[in-house]
């Protein structure tokens, strides 16, 4: 997992950014992200499976104005790009 992780509100959506160690055993800088948004009050999720490689540190999540603007849990997760790795989900929090 991230050594660090920071969700914030963005214009247009939602922006989740994380730090790494390269030499951390079993982190690849081309690991991606799955990321889910669940809106419990909305009985809706989001999914995001193969979303920005680790490397990158920062993923941008387009959303309609309804999905900004509700309550939202957040979850992080990587997968190595054979898919053959996939590290345990970390919840990032909630916002609104």
């Amino acid at each position: 997992m991230p050594l660090s992780t920071i969700v914030e509100l963005a214009v247009g959506g939602i922006e989740v950014n994380w730090s790494y160690a390269d030499g951390d055993e079993g982190v690849w800088s081309n690991d991606q992200t799955v990321i889910l948004l669940h809106y419990p009050d909305l009985d809706e999720s989001i999914s995001m499976i193969y979303g920005a490689d680790r490397m990158m540190k920062t993923q941008f999540i387009a959303l309609q104005e309804a999905y900004r603007t509700a309550w939202v849990e957040i979850y992080l997760s990587f997968i190595s790009a054979d898919r053959s790795l996939v590290a345990t989900s970390n919840y990032l929090g909630r916002l609104n």
